[in-house]
């Protein structure tokens, strides 16, 4: 890392789930965080100053999940200091790591409004790809974009196996349609539930 922060000091530093992360690696980047410097085990020194540092991290996921469950009105500031007092407790990070940061940003977990507006999106960058690649036009029924959302979205993990979902419902349906039926540039493929309620291309 230091190498490259050497090559291009202008740079961003994504940390993904940095509560996974070994404690001596959190305390490297508290002197980073502090000084903006870092020395490695060869005695050299690369100047972090002009990075910036992200870092995400789950930390107090079930306890946000069922915070907002609670209340259903939430006041902005008392719920992101419950978070950051839950994660403090339960000594996910120290107060030093957290203070090392200029802001902390609390997500609300994905709601089923916000997983179906997910799902339209996801299935008309499906639907745009088609038509531009192979110039065809396809519509999916509104009773199947539901299952979809159905499907691909729970409480505890959000929208996560939506994609699947989609690749299952949508994508492996039209390969199927265009492999039987020899489908042409300009012809459309509608995708819907059938009477058993069972996607239909």
């Amino acid at each position: 890392m230091t190498k490259r922060i050497q090559d291009q000091p202008f740079s961003l530093i994504l940390l993904d789930e940095m509560e996974k992360a070994h404690q001596s690696v959190i305390n490297l980047f508290l002197q980073v965080l502090d000084e903006g410097v870092l020395t490695d085990h060869h005695g050299v020194k690369t100047d972090f100053r002009n990075t910036i540092t992200i870092a995400t991290s789950n930390a107090g996921a079930l306890f946000i999940r069922d915070y907002v469950a609670k209340h259903p009105a939430i006041d902005p500031a008392a719920f992101k200091q419950a978070v950051i007092d839950q994660v403090l407790a339960e000594k996910i990070f120290s107060p030093e790591f957290l203070n090392r940061f200029d802001e902390v940003v609390v997500f609300h977990p994905l709601s089923r409004e916000n997983a179906e507006k997910v799902a339209r999106l996801e299935l008309r960058a499906v639907i745009d790809d088609i038509q531009r690649k192979r110039g065809i036009i396809v519509r999916v029924e509104e009773p199947l974009i539901l299952a979809i959302v159905s499907r691909g979205f729970s409480a505890e993990f959000g929208a996560r196996s939506l994609r699947r979902v989609i690749t299952q419902e949508v994508e492996d349906r039209i390969a199927d349609a265009m492999l039987k039926r020899d489908i042409k540039r300009g012809e459309t493929i509608v995708i819907g539930l059938g009477k058993g309620q069972t996607p239909t291309a």
